[in-house]
């Protein structure tokens, strides 16, 4: 049963690999041939990305190859975005090098990296990217047991997420509190930061269920005035017959 169990697993494996690496040429051909950056850009995205499903593979080999090839080729369009001036594309790499790093352990890459992503953030003013990577950032610090540090970034992200109503957000940033205060053993604000993730939670699913229902009623509403309008208007042509 073992050895079953085994022979499939390689299969899956390889046929995981082969996948991967018929993408992978597809995409490097459309790259050598590429007439602008912003198409190479494009690519080169595409080919890290295709890397990012790493999380489920097992094999510890083939994991770090997906991962160096996610960071090689988030590079290389690091570098494409840079000569088309691309903020968007740049910020977004920077936050898959820090999940990349991170994931590895790096957490000196990985901290510089999200760093980068929330400066562009801000003078973009994009808030919710602006907390988004204050939530890794803090994650990041944790990972290296810097509390204090991580608490005042949680700090920051509660209060942008909380000013601007950013519920999933909000959320985000409870549990990272809930992580913080577990890792600092203490217990009881744990416990308050649950509580406060599952209220928000909660508000969030009535607010969605009282606009879904106030949609219906709406839609029910024109819908029902249509057909007394359209039963009025046969009316008054069958009569003038």
């Amino acid at each position: 049963m073992k050895k079953l169990s085994l022979f499939i697993f390689t299969i899956l494996v390889t046929a995981r690999v082969f996948a991967q690496n018929t993408l992978a040429d597809s995409l490097q051909k459309q790259i050598d041939t590429a007439s602008s950056n912003v198409l190479k850009a494009k690519l080169y995205n595409q080919l890290a990305v295709s890397y990012m499903n790493y999380a489920a593979i097992q094999d510890r080999e083939l994991k770090t190859a997906y991962q160096e090839n996610s960071l090689k080729y988030t590079l290389l369009a690091i570098h494409q975005y840079s000569r088309t001036d691309d903020s968007t594309g740049l910020r977004t790499s920077f936050d898959r090098l820090a999940r990349v790093y991170r994931d590895q352990k790096k957490y000196s890459p990985a901290k510089w990296f999200i760093l980068q992503s929330n400066t562009m953030a801000r003078e973009q003013n994009d808030v919710p990217n602006i907390v988004a990577s204050l939530i890794t950032l803090a994650g990041i610090k944790m990972d290296i047991h810097d509390y204090d540090l991580a608490r005042r970034d949680l700090r920051e992200a509660l209060q942008l997420s909380s000013l601007n109503c950013y519920t999933n957000q909000q959320m985000d940033v409870m549990l990272s509190y809930a992580r913080l205060y577990n890792s600092t053993n203490s217990g009881k604000q744990a416990a308050e930061a649950m509580k406060r993730y599952t209220f928000i939670k909660d508000s969030a699913a009535r607010d969605s269920e009282a606009r879904t229902t106030a949609r219906l009623r709406t839609r029910k509403k024109f819908y029902t005035a249509s057909y007394k309008l359209l039963r009025k208007n046969t009316t008054q042509n069958i009569a003038s017959l």
